[in-house]
């Protein structure tokens, strides 16, 4: 009898991972749990190139901005929408420090609507870690002036239920 063990298997090849995600079906999101810190002019306009392109991943937005749609979340992962400031960056901790507390979610991921301070991201990361104790990864980024590619391509890494969406 042969065993397997991790030393012994062959690398898969790129052919063998395609195959493999074919054999096991894609696993996709539904819908984006989405709590946003942006202002009303730039959430709508943040959520309307979000939106178009999610709808074509046959993903879709949820916002969680009702107290049911909190106790109907299955997801594990909560994204926040936020510009790329401290003033934000503050609003959306709160946000997620009352998530935290009220909803018991320990995994958040950062939607940017333009580009970060590395600062931000840094001291977020590690607030939110050593205060609250919980995970919080950059999603991705929508720039400002965007094409829809951008938006696509954004959308299509938020749509994935995959180990790379988590990192």
């Amino acid at each position: 009898m042969t065993s397997l063990h991790a030393e012994n298997a062959a690398p898969i090849s790129d052919d063998q991972a395609a195959g493999l995600r074919k054999l096991l079906g894609s696993q996709r999101r539904a819908a984006l749990p989405l709590l946003s810190v942006l202002p009303a002019k730039a959430n709508e306009a943040f959520l309307a190139r979000l939106g178009a392109a999610l709808h074509g991943q046959g993903c879709a937005l949820r916002p969680m901005d009702e107290s049911e749609s909190w106790s109907e979340l299955r997801e594990d992962d909560v994204f926040v929408a936020l510009a790329g400031d401290f003033d934000s960056a503050t609003a959306a901790y709160a946000l997620v420090k009352a998530a935290v507390g009220s909803h018991g979610k320990r995994r958040f991921q950062l939607i940017f609507h333009g580009a970060p301070e590395r600062a931000i991201v840094s001291r977020f990361k590690r607030v939110a870690d050593r205060f609250l104790g919980i995970e919080v990864r950059v999603a991705g980024i929508l720039p400002r002036q965007t094409t829809g590619r951008a938006a696509d391509e954004l959308a299509a890494r938020l749509c994935e239920l995959t180990p790379a969406n988590e990192e």
